[in-house]
């Protein structure tokens, strides 16, 4: 991913100061995206940049340098997306990014969960048990999903990826006892079932995870460990 950017300082009261980075996709110049805006005034980059990174809701945006129009964008695009947005000179885009998000191992920020997170694609040479160490060594875990809110931010991420495969993130189920949990071993109490799941009386593995894909609407399936897929990371601020 090529980008180019600014770097600017968003002092919080009762917090210390967070710098954030205004880091410009090459692979969306001279395209405005036209959906899931917010309309903020004409003024600089670095203005402009500074009211998004000040909006929990902003996560982008979409500026052109002749005119200072500045629109931010609610959704982070890790690639060009196919159906939202035309061309139209003059325009960048740019993500905002914290600079505690490694961004070079295309993690992506978002403020409403202050948290930064990754889609690692599917590899055959990888189950469930290697996920979390995968994570771990990038400064993260795997994600949990523990509210709709944060159900719905990761769906709407994960729509603009080419991903048919089981997607992973946090959680597992022993078959020898009823909660599901966390790698903390801290009970699950959110769930986004498909209306066929939870099916593990089917099983014969001694244990289970939680794991979705794009057809079926990125509702929640129970999974062996064997299964291969994409698995989601999350480096989380406290």
């Amino acid at each position: 991913m090529k980008f180019t950017g600014i770097i600017f300082v968003l002092p919080l009261l009762y917090a210390d100061v967070i710098v954030f980075t205004a880091k410009k996709q090459l692979y969306l110049q001279d395209w405005l995206i036209n959906d899931n805006t917010i309309v903020l005034k004409n003024q600089t980059l670095i203005k402009c940049s500074l009211d998004c990174a000040a909006l929990d809701e902003c996560t982008s945006i979409s500026y052109h340098k002749t005119t200072q129009e500045c629109i931010g964008v609610t959704s982070g695009y890790v690639v060009k997306p196919s159906t939202l947005g035309y061309e139209s000179t003059g325009w960048s885009y740019y993500l905002v990014l914290d600079e505690r998000c490694p961004e070079a191992l295309g993690y992506v920020y978002s403020k409403a969960f202050n948290s930064c997170y990754k889609v690692h694609l599917s590899n055959n040479s990888l189950v469930y048990a290697d996920y979390s160490p995968l994570c771990e060594s990038e400064g993260g875990e795997l994600m949990k999903i523990d509210s709709q809110e944060k159900q719905q931010h990761i769906v709407n991420h994960l729509g603009q990826l080419d991903i048919s495969v089981w997607i992973f993130f946090q959680g597992m189920h022993l078959l020898s006892e009823t909660p599901w949990r966390y790698n903390d071993d801290s009970v699950i109490s959110y769930f986004n079932w498909h209306h066929t799941q939870p099916d593990s009386t089917t099983r014969t593995d001694p244990s289970e995870y939680l794991c979705m894909r794009r057809s079926n609407q990125y509702q929640w399936h129970d999974c062996w460990g064997t299964m291969k897929g994409a698995f989601i990371c999350e480096i989380s601020f406290e």
